[in-house]
């Protein structure tokens, strides 16, 4: 499962290959994971433009120049991939964006549990708990009195304090162990 320091170092790759490129197509291949209606996805992605990747929590955000984003959550079995265009597509591939310069972005998820949403950069709180969860585990307003202060209202196993997004963001079973 992909965690913050998986997710941070795709967020890495992912700036270093796509940010300021150009979306040249979108095929929307397994729409069960989409939580955008498809069709807007393949209508409206064509030609707009990465900016800078962020992660937020167990979320990689693609900034778009359309002040919109395109957030993913990969849940369990996502994964990601920037190749050639022939290379051969994962049984489970969801969705191929082609890039400016000929290579294939690609999200694939064996499992089909991941969510991909396109929204407005003003309404990531549309997206369902975004603004019930806690901070993201690497938020530097989450200093060791915050910390302190917000396990006060958990009881039980530290496990499922540390696993559960209202408490902090990012943090899954394998890290938690």
């Amino acid at each position: 499962m992909p965690e913050i320091p998986e997710l941070e170092a795709i967020r890495g790759y992912c700036n270093e290959q796509i940010a300021g490129r150009t979306i040249a197509s979108c095929e929307a291949r397994i729409p069960f994971v989409f939580r955008t209606p498809a069709q807007v996805l393949r209508e409206t992605l064509p030609g707009d433009r990465f900016g800078e990747v962020l992660r937020h929590g167990k979320f990689l955000l693609f900034p778009l120049a359309s002040d919109r984003v395109l957030a993913i959550n990969p849940m369990l079995t996502g994964r990601f991939q920037y190749v050639d265009p022939k290379t051969k597509l994962r049984a489970k591939c969801c969705l191929v964006l082609g890039i400016e310069g000929g290579r294939s972005f690609r999200y694939s998820d064996d499992r089909v549990m991941g969510k991909i949403y396109l929204v407005g950069i003003d309404h990531l709180s549309s997206i369902p708990n975004w603004s019930n969860n806690g901070p993201d585990l690497l938020d530097p307003a989450l200093t060791e009195d915050q910390w302190l202060l917000r396990t006060k209202k958990y009881r039980g196993q530290v496990k499922s304090m540390l696993t559960n997004a209202e408490f902090v963001q990012g943090i899954g079973n394998a890290y938690s162990d």
